[in-house]
């Protein structure tokens, strides 16, 4: 698609330039929220109403931080123009309202959240902003899924996966977490250390470790069928694993 636009920072935007081009003039921080800028642009251009569905930890901000007021002000200005957005993690609910939502409610019009959206770990809980927080529009529940049971078996897969690769067993690090949604598994827990976590496992390639071996016992304990394990599991952020319903990632399924 192309379209008509204006300018990124103190780039040129032609009128013939594809998306392809425009991810070209993004790099830093600011010019992410320059191309937020862009995408207002878009709005008013075409006096549409687009739906857009960004990504949090490394595109809106670093793993678990606020919306730099600068970034809060461009997407504000996307809801301001009359768009739908909705912003996908894998974190949970209260850390993107947190981290989210309460800077964004700081740059928007009275009423443009209205079509503001969260999209919760990893796209098993959505929620609408509504005045004084979040109401639930979809929720799946991995317990109810699975059945108790089933759910038992997979979490103790789980804590085998954090003994056999020296992962701490801190309950205030919430290195494995197991809520109705989603189990996860985390080298560093909640630690908010930017530098650690970019050097963790930057290709993923100790959790793609973690996630062959889960993958593997979730078979051997029954815990699959023809189309493979129960569950899905992923590499996701910078230092964990998610265990998800069947079906369920930020690709697959996303309810706006």
């Amino acid at each position: 698609m192309r379209h008509a636009l204006g300018r990124i920072g103190s780039e040129a935007v032609e009128p013939d330039m594809t998306t392809a081009d425009l991810s070209q003039l993004i790099g830093d921080d600011a010019r992410k929220a320059r191309f937020c800028d862009v995408l207002t642009a878009i709005v008013r251009e075409t006096k549409r109403a687009p739906i857009f569905v960004l990504d949090k930890d490394g595109t809106l901000t670093q793993p678990r931080q606020p919306l730099a007021p600068e970034m809060a002000a461009s997407v504000a200005a996307l809801l301001d123009a009359g768009a739908t957005l909705a912003v996908m993690s894998g974190a949970e609910a209260y850390r993107l309202q947190d981290e989210v939502l309460t800077p964004l409610a700081a740059e928007t019009a009275e009423g443009a959240l209205s079509a503001f959206y969260l999209i919760a770990e990893n796209g098993a809980q959505t929620y609408r902003a509504e005045p004084g927080g979040l109401a639930p529009v979809d929720r799946l529940d991995l317990r109810e899924a699975l059945g108790a049971e089933r759910f038992a078996q997979v979490l103790a897969i789980v804590e085998e996966a954090r003994i056999k690769f020296g992962i701490g067993a801190d309950p205030a690090r919430r290195h494995v977490v197991a809520d109705g949604s989603q189990i996860k598994l985390s080298a560093l827990g909640n630690i908010v250390d930017e530098a650690l976590r970019e050097r963790f496992d930057p290709l993923g390639a100790k959790r793609a470790q973690w996630v062959t071996f889960v993958r593997g016992r979730l078979v051997e304990q029954g815990l699959s069928d023809d189309l493979g394990p129960l569950v899905d599991v992923i590499v996701s952020g910078t230092s964990s694993i998610n265990l998800l319903p069947r079906g369920v990632n930020k690709i697959g399924r996303a309810h706006v």
